[in-house]
């Protein structure tokens, strides 16, 4: 994958790059833990704290981009009304 993402970042395309890392970390997690992430991050499946939560446990397990991740759904989500009560 290393070089996927030095080509991504070397041909303009910086997002699929940042997505290459995040699903580098992933690797770390099992397939059921992958799939609960994903569906935390469906819109309306969480609530803004919940997301926060996870974005905690990822940085405490040393998944610093993909809490990112979750920390930026929590903001967005909230604002624009996508997130559970």
């Amino acid at each position: 994958w290393s070089s996927d993402v030095c080509s991504s970042d070397h041909h303009g395309n910086p997002q699929l790059a940042a997505n290459f890392r995040r699903a580098a970390e992933l690797t770390a997690l099992e397939d059921a833990e992958v799939m609960s992430l994903y569906d935390a991050l469906r819109p309306g499946r969480s609530s803004a704290a919940r997301l926060l939560e996870i974005a905690s446990d990822l940085e405490s397990r040393g998944l610093a981009r993909n809490a990112e991740l979750f920390r930026q759904a929590s903001s967005t989500y909230a604002r624009r009304g996508l997130v559970a009560d």
